[in-house]
């Protein structure tokens, strides 16, 4: 079947997705296999407590670090992963008065550790802007959506760029709850969020929209690719990576809150479809705040639009 030029994904994006999913669905089994195969093999408390810390860095790693990011791994393998864990507790508690008592200062080191990095996560997940947005409508219409960049400067790449730390990447949810339908996607359009409207979160007058970046990564393109940034009165917020051709705004134009401004694409500085969003005040980088989807949006949250 022949395929569309326009939507193959180009080599770098290819490398870039193969590269996520491997790391995705190969994390969980190099983590745990070892702390469960040492756990139901082992006659100590030394080898339970090794095992039990490394279910513990295992879980900080994804529940509050965030790696992977949750969308690349498929929900399946969260369930094995969560039943191996669980397996590994029930072991210990099991056996514990038949365990051999062989703990010496050493074991302390892998607990103190999943401890020291639970705390880092905590920390990190609240180190955001103290600054506020406006109350903002959410940037997509209907669908299944989830941040995979937000808060924090420890994993935050955005946080590098002063303008950006409030900033956060929104991809789509397919079945499975991966970014991409297919495991290793091979096209633009196997990532559900590719070429979905994307409205403007609040109402106010076009300062810039820059359009014409293809959507994979060529030399001399903006950051942000094909891009829109509104003035409100009380901030700008800028929307990136949209696809070639699709910008339906232009500068001096005055929108409203959910009017279509484009199409979401992977133009500029992207690893794969999503779309950016950031807003500042006068200079000054911003949390953002949505009015109609409760709760944090921050790295992991998902948004269901129905």
């Amino acid at each position: 079947m022949p395929t569309d030029p326009d939507t193959t994904l180009r080599p770098a994006l290819r490398r870039g997705a193969v590269h996520r999913a491997a790391v995705g669905i190969g994390l969980w089994p190099v983590v745990l296999t070892g702390p469960f195969a040492r756990c139901l093999a082992g006659d100590s408390w030394s080898s339970a407590v090794d095992a039990l810390a490394f279910v513990a860095l295992a879980g900080v790693a994804y529940f509050g670090l965030g790696v992977p990011v949750p969308a690349t791994v498929p929900r399946w393998e969260r369930w094995i992963a969560a039943v191996a864990a669980t397996a590994v507790v029930a072991d210990v508690v099991v056996r514990a008065p038949g365990l051999r008592d062989d703990l010496s200062p050493t074991d302390a080191v892998a607990p103190l550790l999943a401890l020291v990095l639970a705390v880092v996560a905590v920390a990190d997940r609240h180190d955001r802007p103290a600054a506020r947005s406006s109350p903002l409508s959410w940037p997509l219409g209907e669908g299944d959506w989830q941040v995979v960049e937000g808060d924090g400067r420890l994993l935050n790449h955005h946080w590098s760029v002063p303008a950006q730390r409030g900033a956060l990447d929104i991809v789509g949810r397919a079945r499975g709850g991966r970014s991409s339908r297919p495991v290793f996607p091979g096209r633009l359009s196997d990532y559900p969020i590719y070429r979905v409207p994307v409205l403007a979160p609040a109402a106010g007058r076009v300062v810039v929209a820059r359009d014409g970046a293809p959507d994979h990564p060529t030399a001399g393109t903006h950051p942000a690719g094909n891009h829109v940034v509104i003035d409100t009165g009380r901030e700008r917020i800028l929307l990136a990576h949209l696809t070639p051709g699709s910008i339906e705004a232009a500068p001096g134009d005055h929108v409203r809150a959910g009017q279509r401004l484009g199409l979401v694409g992977s133009s500029g500085n992207s690893t794969e479809p999503h779309l950016h969003i950031h807003a500042v005040r006068d200079g000054v980088p911003l949390t953002l705040v949505f009015n109609d989807t409760p709760g944090a949006h921050r790295r992991g949250a998902r948004v269901r639009r129905p």
